[in-house]
């Protein structure tokens, strides 16, 4: 009798170990399925003219994502010439902190959850549903650049001479970029222009006053 118990322990241990364990895979594919945007909005559309320091905007987008819910982080990022046309602009969060590139930041929960129609097949072969996941921003774009720039640096002005701003997306947990931090793009080019090679910026232009007479570069 003791002996069946402790093997009926045992199956029941077991059995709990292998469903923890199938549960603990699943939570780690989860987590390794990187969330992507896939709709963007910014006031209709910024695109042509780009963005005028001290007016304030709306960004709307949706994350495509298999975890409960994500905080998310949109950086803005006041990019240097030089950092813009080698690509390192925006390329490191910790770095752009240090050096002070940093021209807006917010950390955002989704204003809205829905179903989506994408999933995955686990070992079990059981769907694993994505969500979409909407989320808001509203802010005013700063009268200065940031702070690598100097005190009180008013951007340039309008068409061509006007600066270059890059938007990134980070998953955050207790208040940092985790895990896998970038938040991947799979945006129309009315949202702006995909930066490099890696889909995972948007590059835009700030300036004191836009021309009205600039023309816009063909997606």
């Amino acid at each position: 009798m003791k002996l069946q118990y402790s093997l009926a322990a045992a199956g029941l241990l077991l059995f709990s170990s292998v469903s923890l364990l199938a549960d603990y895979t699943q939570d780690q594919a989860k987590a390794r399925v990187s969330p992507v945007n896939t709709v963007m909005d910014v006031n209709g559309s910024v695109r042509c003219l780009g963005f005028r320091s001290g007016e304030t905007y709306n960004i709307t987008w949706t994350t495509l994502g298999y975890d409960n819910n994500y905080t998310v982080r949109m950086v803005i990022f006041d990019c240097d010439p030089a950092w813009v046309a080698d690509g390192t602009c925006g390329a490191s969060y910790g770095t752009s902190q240090v050096v002070g590139n940093i021209l807006y930041q917010a950390d955002l929960t989704p204003t809205n959850v829905s179903g989506a129609n994408w999933y995955y097949r686990d070992e079990n072969n059981v769907p694993v549903e994505a969500s979409n996941f909407d989320y808001s921003v509203t802010f005013q774009m700063p009268l200065y650049r940031a702070s690598y720039f100097g005190t009180n640096v008013p951007f340039p002005t309008t068409g061509e001479g006007a600066s270059t701003v890059i938007f990134r997306w980070y998953q955050v947990a207790d208040g940092q970029p985790a895990g896998v931090p970038f938040i991947s793009l799979l945006l129309g080019t009315e949202a702006g222009y995909h930066f490099g090679n890696n889909a995972r910026r948007i590059q835009s232009t700030v300036a004191s006053d836009v021309d009205s007479g600039y023309v816009c570069p063909a997606p």
